[in-house]
């Protein structure tokens, strides 16, 4: 049977972020979540702090992996596999992505309040493309569809077990 072509339905403001009205709609959200993304990122990048454990000496996500690996490469823009997404069990939904602090500080704090394991974790920083805020995070998180971590960062990292040794 073939398939029906629809087109979905879109509706952004600027900067290509939902509108208030569409978070309301799942079925329009999902649509919008689908949507073609670039080849590449745009030229408007920021710099953020990542959370990532550090698995002998490369980046790996904490959670999720990218295409079917948790390895992080470096030096390269990598781009989030962008769907509907749930917090915990039946939590709020929300557009996944990468999940970035904008400040060093807060991506510290977050760090040692967060997670009982430091060891064999790090906190870096990144390039960030195409992001938006992840509404219910208490902590600031902000998400991103493309994030690229240069070696000369990686080598910079701040490492678990330094950062906690000035835990509280």
């Amino acid at each position: 049977m073939p398939r029906q072509s629809r087109k979905p339905v879109r509706s952004t403001r600027s900067f290509g972020r939902p509108s208030r009205s569409l978070s309301r709609n799942a079925a329009a959200l999902a649509a919008w979540s689908r949507r073609k993304p670039r080849s590449r990122p745009s030229s408007r990048s920021m710099t953020a702090y990542r959370i990532c454990d550090d698995k002998n000496g490369q980046p790996m996500t904490l959670f999720h992996g990218i295409r079917g690996s948790r390895r992080i490469p470096l030096d390269q823009w990598v781009e989030a596999d962008v769907k509907i997404v749930h917090d915990g069990d039946r939590g709020r939904p929300y557009r996944s992505g990468f999940h970035v602090l904008k400040e060093k500080g807060t991506a510290k704090r977050v760090f040692v309040d967060t997670f009982k394991k430091l060891k064999g974790r790090a906190i870096v920083k990144v390039q960030v493309a195409m992001t938006w805020p992840k509404k219910h995070s208490k902590h600031g998180v902000t998400l991103a569809r493309h994030m690229k971590i240069s070696s000369n960062d990686w080598a910079k990292r701040s490492r678990g077990d330094h950062v906690a040794k000035n835990r509280r």
